[in-house]
Parts: C-alpha cells; structure tokens; sequence
C-alpha cells in the first residue's frame, strides 16, 4: 500500500481515525481548558491515604499514563483498577476518580457504587450516561468532557482533566507548564514528522507502520500495565 496516498487511506479508513489522531492536539487544548473551569469544592481539598482510578479499556488508559508521570512526586499512592470490585483498603480516607467516557461502562458504575457504600470522595470524569447523572445527584466532583469520540482516541480528555484535578487537589504541583508544552510538541512533531501529509522517507510513523505490517508485535515494558 502506498502511505502516502491519502485518497486510498480515506477509503479504508471507515472510522475515521485519522482525522481524530490530526485533531488530537487541539483536544488536548480543549480537555486543559474543560478542566481549568471546573470547580473543585474544599470538601475535597484534604490529604488523602491513597487515590484509585477506576476505568476500563480507553477510559483507563489516562490513568495509567498519570501513575507513571507522578510516580516520583506525589507521596500519596495511586493505584489504577479495571473491575467491577475495589481493593480492600479503599475506605473513607481514598479519593476514587471513576472514569467511564461513555457513562454506561458497568465495570466503573459499579465501582462507583462500591466506592460511595465505602464513604471515599468520588470525581467522575464522563461524557455522560449513568455516569454522570449520579455524579450530579449525588454532588460529586464531576467533569464533563465531549461525546463521540471512540473511547481509545479520547486520550486526552480521559488523561489531561485528572492530571488538572491533582494538582488542583494539591497532590501534585501545577501541570499547566508541562501539559502546553507538550501540546507545542505534538504540533510540531505532527507538522514534521507525523502527520499523513508528511512523505513515508521521512514519516516516523509511516516507517513503524511498514515495519509492523503482518508482523506479531511483543511490547516490554518497565511497569506491569494492563491496558
């Protein structure tokens, strides 16, 4: 197949991926700016024992990528959970965020419920669903994020508010530096490198996508992550 031929890759390309991974950047933009202007209530202004995201598939991928990123700077333990069911130390003194893009991932709704029979302060970041019509009933920390997008291309709205939130919650210092920058790189690595327009000779994406074709592709990595 030719990579740079857009035409052909628009024709195969049914869920319109590509247009989502361009637009990537500019959701990262919206998810800094989605979560800024949500309050955060004192009540949840306290130090907690531990912090547990609860998520499965794409939802919980944004957690992963904070565990890792925080490791060396918070001194309060997260943890990442994908089950219907909590850890046993989860209890008054943990801050649960529940992560469901679409709202209606049972798995997370009944970690939520869980969570709230165990007394712990609960953020909910959604899109909606059941999800976030308990989160406003029950007055939770609550972040609306947009629908229709494919939970696995959601990455930013899914990583970028809970990144916010810490930091708003005083568990981690303030991210906003480092989530820009990050943007600015992503725009430019996207423009140079990445993007479909950008020629396979020079395409870092292109050149891993040719090499991975019909190929099995076995991931190590340093931390034991289940996404």
């Amino acid at each position: 197949m030719d990579l740079d031929n857009l035409k052909q890759i628009t024709k195969l390309d049914k869920e319109n991926m590509r247009d989502l991974l361009i637009a990537f950047p500019r959701q990262c933009e919206d998810a800094l700016f989605i979560a800024e202007h949500t309050k955060v209530k004192n009540s949840y202004k306290r130090k907690y024992a531990n912090i547990l995201f609860a998520g499965l598939g794409g939802s919980a991928i944004g957690a992963d990528v904070i565990k890792d990123c925080v490791a060396g700077e918070s001194d309060t333990p997260i943890f990442v959970n994908r089950d219907y069911t909590l850890p046993g130390f989860v209890g008054e003194n943990t801050l649960v965020f529940a992560v469901s893009y679409s709202g209606n991932t049972e798995e997370t709704l009944s970690a939520y419920a869980e969570a709230r029979r165990r007394g712990s302060k609960i953020a909910v970041i959604t899109s909606g669903g059941k999800m976030k019509e308990r989160a406003m009933k029950n007055n939770d920390l609550l972040v609306v994020i947009p629908k229709g997008y494919p939970p696995r291309s959601a990455l930013g709205y899914s990583f970028i508010p809970a990144m916010v939130m810490l930091s708003k919650l005083g568990v981690i210092k303030n991210k906003r530096g480092d989530i820009k920058s990050a943007i600015e790189l992503l725009s430019a690595m996207q423009y140079k490198k990445l993007g479909p327009h950008v020629a396979e000779k020079a395409n870092i994406a292109k050149a891993v996508a040719r090499k991975a074709f019909k190929r099995f592709s076995v991931v190590y990595s340093s931390n034991a992550c289940s996404s």
